[in-house]
C-alpha cells in the first residue's frame, strides 16, 4: 500500500519527467518480474522476497511494514479475541498463491489448527481490497506501516486476532544486470528521500 503512494509521490515530484517515463502497473509477481526481465519495467516496489528472491535480481530495502488483519467496524471478528470457528467462517480477501502475504495467511492458519478457510476472493491491488472491505461482511490479512495503519480508512479498523506478529520488508527489486541511468538513480534517491521523511524507517 504505502509503496504504491510512495510511487505516486515520487512520480508527482516531476524530478525526472523529462528523462523517464511514468507507468504504474499492477500485476501478480510473476507477470511483474518477467516484465522486469524483458525490460518492459524498471522497477518493482513491494515486499521483498528475501531468500526467495527470484534469479537475477537484487533487492533493496526501503522500510517495514506488518501484516494485519482489516475489517469493516462492526464486523463480528471484532470482539477481545476471536475463536478458530469465527475465523474458519470468515469470507477472506486474499493475495494469490505464492505470495508473502498469502504464505503468512496460510502458516497462521496452520499454526492454530486450522484449515485456512476455502471461500475466499483474491484481488491484486490494495486499493481495491480496503473497498471491497468497507461493503462487504470480509476480512483480510494486508500490510500497514504503523503510520499508514494510524490513518486507515474510517470504515475499517484492525482485528486483534491474537495472530504472531510478523514483518513485511518493503523494498525495490531491479534486475543485477541492468544498466544504470540518471532517471532510475534519481527514482531510487527520490524514494529513499520520501521514505525518510515520511518516518516510515523504523
Amino acid at each position: 500500500a504505502n509503496g504504491q503512494s510512495l510511487i505516486r509521490k515520487a512520480f508527482a515530484l516531476r524530478l525526472m519527467a523529462d528523462f523517464l517515463r511514468q507507468q504504474q502497473v499492477v500485476f501478480p509477481q510473476n507477470r511483474l518480474v518477467e516484465a522486469l526481465r524483458r525490460n518492459e519495467i524498471d522497477r518493482i516496489v513491494g515486499i521483498l522476497r528475501g531468500q526467495a528472491c527470484p534469479d537475477g535480481l537484487k533487492e533493496d530495502f526501503l522500510y517495514n511494514e506488518r501484516f494485519v488483519v482489516i475489517a469493516r467496524k462492526g464486523h463480528p471478528l471484532h470482539v477481545e479475541v476471536p475463536g478458530i470457528d469465527a475465523l474458519e467462517q470468515t469470507n477472506w480477501v486474499v493475495a494469490p498463491h505464492g505470495t508473502p502475504v498469502r504464505s503468512y495467511f496460510e502458516t497462521v492458519f496452520s499454526d492454530i489448527g486450522a484449515s485456512p478457510p476455502t471461500q475466499t476472493c483474491e484481488l491484486l491491488s490494495f486499493g481495491y481490497a480496503e473497498q471491497m472491505l468497507e461493503v462487504s461482511n470480509s476480512a483480510a490479512v494486508l500490510t500497514y506501516s504503523d503510520r499508514k495503519l494510524a490513518t486507515l480508512r474510517s470504515e475499517l479498523a484492525e482485528v486483534r486476532t491474537g495472530f504472531p506478529e510478523q514483518t513485511a520488508q518493503i523494498g525495490v527489486s531491479s534486475l543485477k544486470t541492468a544498466p544504470t541511468n540518471r532517471a532510475l538513480n534519481e527514482f531510487d534517491r527520490v524514494l529513499k528521500r520520501l521514505v525518510l521523511e515520511q518516518n516510515h524507517v523504523d
